[in-house]
Parts: structure tokens; C-alpha cells; sequence
């Protein structure tokens, strides 16, 4: 959802699939072939090599061939996978051509390569599209387990050389590094223009590398497709998300005639609904959901049972007959160890506050026009009943003969600087999942609820309208002891992984023993400008590497990659 003010400042929310339900099509409307967009997606990664278990981080480059950043894609969709079929994916949600995120491995990945590849939906309509056009290998050493990816692995004597990556700089960067008085590793950047870039700094444990190309081969390698289809819908505003609706009793027509919900207990900004077409799919246009979630898909004024499936997004369309053998020798059994138990110890004393959370979306309720109801600061009532009528004036509450208990927001009209209680319908939500059956609502224990958020305008939630929004905000933010029909049901959903950096600064209590000490995904240095950082020592000797790699704004790659040895 998406909000903005018009003439009359009364706030209305807007999905894409409301203007393209009016325009009665899906399709996008361009200018003959030249006029289509073309873009592609670059991944950086924080290292070349990890552990089953592992977390990669990575940040999205979504770029046009002429080197500057595609704003029309707003998630990329990224594939990990081994030539026997193992692996995983993940989403990245791009703002103006940029993001950032990651994927955790599996631990149970066999030992092996594994292809990394990310594309967008706009990819999806070039005919005959290459989804290895962006490839890079990533390695992976399952340190628990003798499993290796299907005649991926080959043993190699000790002393053999071992592949490595040497590429050469790009670009007019500098980087300085040094230890500081007060025991850190201070670096300074510095280019010659503006540019964005991402900023790595990890153990190089000597393992092999596996050469993938850099941003700028693989700009170079970037070409217009010679035609185009619509098989899918772009992705402008976020991630358009489908669900297969099949009801267990009755016809698909009758689910027809009703708006389907889609949201994610503890959140006010991921609710959408839609319609379901002739194929039985309901399609969503969402502004990117952020996160592993709880997802509730509720059909409204429905009350039979019904199955849904989430349809994946991703294509599996990536080449895996072409990725090399991982080389394995005696001698890295060492380097292998000690990264697996690093993981091991990261996994265990990993938190949230050990991560720098990157700017994602503002949220569409918030601001002046909510008005909060804390109820804390309030006599506790043992009934919600009296909690209406004592001081929750902004909710009228009646009994219809039809449809039972109905609650309205009292709204605003900023125009003539008074308030009313509409005729149409106030959108009823607990933890940001709609609540039609308001009797639930009304028979809800209040001693659960934190806090009654109320919006007094009106809104627009896919093709319907909504006058007032209130939402009842339990202290646990998913909907406890809170007990839906068969029109709800919950599913698991993935949506786009949050923008992370590791930003170096570590509780003293918590054990450095990670093997990626520094990771900003979204750097921007101004030209001429010397970006200082700094970075906590870790708990152990070695050799490090910086990897710097991005673009400037005239459209040109940046890459620096040098090592130090801290004793």
C-alpha cells in the first residue's frame, strides 16, 4: 500500500492493481520494442566461500546497459543452486536500481559450487532470456556432513595450485588501512567521482576462488534482447504476489464475487486484496514484503472452507551443467574447520543488535493522523464493551439485525473541519489482519491489547473502499488466543530479506570469531570525499582481504581488492 494526500487532503491508499484493474489491463503498455526496458541484476557477495549454515550477504546492482540504475524493478529474485539440483533462493527488494540482503544456507547443503544468479520480472518477458546472464560461483564446505554435490567435488593432491581470482583494480578508487591508537582497523576510501558501492571485509582463508567475472565484465556482456512478450507482469511498486484459491465446498464463482486479504500479523502495511480471476488466482500488488512472516489469506463474507497454494516467483531456468568441481586437498582441512566452527559460534551468540538494519520503506499508517489509544494509560476494563463506552469515541459500535455486531470509525473531513460517522464500511483489524466478523473483536479479552490505533480517513485498499481504519494492537503482535472462521487461513511466507550490514562494532562480551569482520552493501562516497570507517579487531590472527566493488556516476565499474595480515 502506498499513501498520499489529494486536493481535499483526505489520505487514500493505492495499490498497482487497483489503476491496472481500471485500465482493464495487465499488460504494460509500451512504444514499440525499443521503447521496453532492459536491465540486469549484478550481486556482490561479502565472500567467495562459506560454511552449511553460513549467511551470504549481498548487494543488488539492478542496472541498464548503458551503466546507470534501472528504477523500474522494484524486487529481484535471487537462485543458489548446485548442478545436482541442491540449493536455495531469496528476494531482494531494489529502490532506484539498488539493494541489499542475503541468503542463509542451508545446513544440511552438500559440499560443492554452487551458481548464483539474480534476475527481475522484467527479465521474464525477453524471449529466449539467459537467466545465467548474471553468474557467479559461489563455494560451499558442509563441515558436519561427508555429503558432496553429485560428481561436483574432485580431490586434488597436496601442494597442487589451487584456482584463484586475481582481478585487476578498476576504476580511480583508493583505500588506505592501518591499525588505529585505540585498537581497531581504520580504512579510508576515497574516489575520484560520485559512486555507490559495497564494502567487504572477511578472512581470507586461502581456499580456492573461482573466477566469476567482475561488475564491469559483466556490463560489458550486457545486450538489447530482439524481442519481447508480456508473460509477465513488471514489478514497479514491489512484489506482485499470486495465490491459487480452490474451494473444498461450492464453486469458484462464488469466491469470485468476494475481495480476498492477504496480511502479516504485526504489521500495518502489509495488508492488499484482490479478486479472483477465472484461473482461480487471486494477484496481488504488494510494496514488498519484508521478512520471514506469518501470512493470513482470508476471503471476506465467505464462511466455507477452501485450500490456497502461494505460487513461487522463481523461474529455475539457471544453467547447471557448466559450474566447476570444487577442488579439495589434505591441506585445507584446517581453513575448512576453522570456518565451520566460526559459523558454529556466530550462529550461537548471533542478535539483531548485531546488525546495522539499512532503510527499507516508510509505512503508509503513521504520522499526525493516527490517533493511539495506549490503554495502559487508561482504567483497565475486564470487557471490551466498556472499553467502547467509557473513552474509545472515535468507534461507534451497533448491533445490525443481518450482520451482527458492526463497528465504525468516526472520520474526518478536513474540507469542512468536522468529523462523521460514515455510511459505507471502516476496515476492522487486529495486528494488521482485517476482522470482518466484529463480534470477535467485541468478545476479545482487552487485557491482550496494548494499544487501538485509529486512522479517520479514507482509504483504498485494492478496488474497495474503506472509511476509517482502526487496529487493535495486542502486546504480542500475532493475534493470540484470537480465533478466525474458515475464511482465514495461515501460511508461511518469504518475503524480500532485510538490508543488513555488519558494521563493526561488536558488544565486548560477544566472541569476534566471524569470519566477515565489516559488510555495508549501500556505501555512497561523494567524489574527491574520503569515507573514513572503522572496524572492531577480531579474536584471531590471519590474513584479511577488502573487496570494494560498485559504480560511479558516470556509469563506469569500481572494483579494489587488496589484503593485510594482522599477527
Amino acid at each position: 500500500m502506498g499513501t498520499f494526500s489529494r486536493h481535499n487532503k483526505i489520505s487514500v491508499i493505492f495499490t498497482l492493481g487497483f489503476f491496472l484493474l481500471l485500465s482493464g489491463s495487465l499488460s504494460v503498455p509500451c512504444h514499440g520494442q525499443e521503447g521496453r526496458t532492459v536491465e540486469r541484476t549484478y550481486i556482490s557477495t561479502d565472500r567467495p566461500y562459506y560454511a552449511a549454515g553460513d549467511r551470504i550477504f549481498c548487494s543488488a546492482f539492478c542496472l541498464t546497459p548503458e551503466g546507470k540504475h534501472s528504477s523500474f524493478s522494484s524486487i529481484a529474485y535471487l537462485e543458489l543452486f548446485s548442478s545436482d539440483g541442491h540449493g536455495t533462493n531469496g528476494k531482494i527488494a531494489l529502490r532506484e536500481g539498488r539493494g541489499a540482503g542475503y541468503l542463509d544456507l542451508p545446513d544440511d547443503l552438500p559440499t560443492g559450487n554452487y551458481r548464483l544468479i539474480a534476475y527481475t520480472a522484467v527479465n521474464k518477458n525477453e524471449d529466449g532470456y539467459d537467466y545465467s546472464a548474471f553468474s557467479k560461483t559461489i563455494s560451499v564446505y558442509n563441515t558436519s556432513s561427508a555429503n558432496r554435490v553429485q560428481d561436483g567435488v574432485k580431490v586434488s593432491k597436496t601442494g597442487d595450485k589451487l584456482p584463484t581470482s586475481e582481478k585487476g583494480n578498476e576504476g580511480s578508487l583508493t583505500v588506505e588501512f592501518a591499525k588505529t591508537s585505540d585498537g581497531r582497523i581504520g580504512l579510508q576510501l576515497e574516489n575520484a567521482v560520485d559512486a555507490e558501492l559495497s564494502v567487504s571485509v572477511f578472512h581470507d582463508e586461502g581456499l580456492p576462488v573461482y573466477d566469476s567475472g567482475t561488475l564491469g565484465s559483466f556490463l560489458s556482456s550486457i545486450r538489447r534482447p530482439e524481442s519481447f512478450s508480456d508473460k509477465a507482469i513488471p514489478e514497479f511498486d514491489g512484489e506482485i504476489i499470486r495465490v491459487k484459491i480452490e474451494p473444498s465446498e461450492g464453486s469458484l464463482s462464488e469466491i469470485r464475487e468476494n475481495d480476498i486479504f492477504i496480511a502479516t500479523p504485526g504489521s500495518t502495511s502489509d495488508t492488499y486484496s484482490a479478486r479472483v480471476g477465472d484461473d482461480g488466482i487471486a494477484t496481488f500488488f504488494t510494496s514488498n514484503i519484508f521478512g520471514e512472516k506469518d501470512m493470513a489469506i482470508e476471503i471476506k463474507d465467505y464462511d466455507k472452507p477452501f485450500s490456497f497454494s502461494i505460487l513461487s516467483p522463481f523461474e529455475g531456468k539457471g544453467k547447471k551443467d557448466d559450474i566447476p568441481a570444487l577442488l579439495l586437498s589434505n591441506d585445507m582441512e584446517q581453513s575448512i574447520t576453522r570456518m565451520g566452527e566460526a559459523m558454529q559460534v556466530t550462529a550461537m551468540f548471533d542478535a539483531d543488535t548485531l546488525y546495522g538494519y539499512l532503510p527499507t520503506r516508510a509505512l503508509p499508517f503513521t504520522g499526525k493522523d493516527r490517533i493511539s489509544y495506549v490503554l495502559d494509560d487508561y482504567t483497565r476494563f475486564s470487557t471490551m464493551r466498556e472499553i467502547f463506552i467509557e473513552y474509545l469515541f472515535d468507534i461507534r459500535v451497533r448491533r445490525d439485525r443481518e450482520k451482527g455486531m458492526e463497528m465504525k470509525v468516526s472520520c474526518n473531513d478536513r474540507v469542512h473541519m468536522n468529523s462523521y460517522i460514515p455510511d459505507g464500511e471502516s476496515l476492522i483489524l487486529i495486528d494488521g489482519v482485517p476482522v470482518f466478523d466484529h463480534d470477535l473483536i467485541y468478545e476479545y479479552d482487552p487485557s491482550l491489547v496494548k494499544r487501538i490505533d485509529v486512522y479517520p480517513y479514507i482509504y483504498f485498499i485494492g478496488g474497495h473502499s474503506y472509511e476509517g481504519i482502526a487496529n487493535f494492537v495486542t502486546y504480542e503482535g500475532n493475534m493470540p488466543s484470537f480465533s478466525f472462521g474458515p475464511e482465514v487461513k495461515i501460511a508461511d511466507f518469504h518475503g524480500a530479506s532485510l538490508p543488513l550490514a555488519i558494521t563493526g562494532d561488536f558488544p565486548t562480551e560477544y566472541p569476534l570469531l566471524r569470519e566477515t569482520i565489516y559488510w555495508n552493501p549501500l556505501l555512497d562516497i561523494k567524489g574527491g570525499e574520503r569515507k573514513a570507517l572503522s572496524l572492531s579487531l577480531p579474536e584471531y590472527e590471519g590474513t584479511f582481504r577488502i573487496v570494494v566493488e560498485g559504480i560511479d556516476s558516470d556509469g563506469k565499474p569500481v572494483y579494489h581488492s587488496e589484503s593485510f595480515t594482522l599477527d
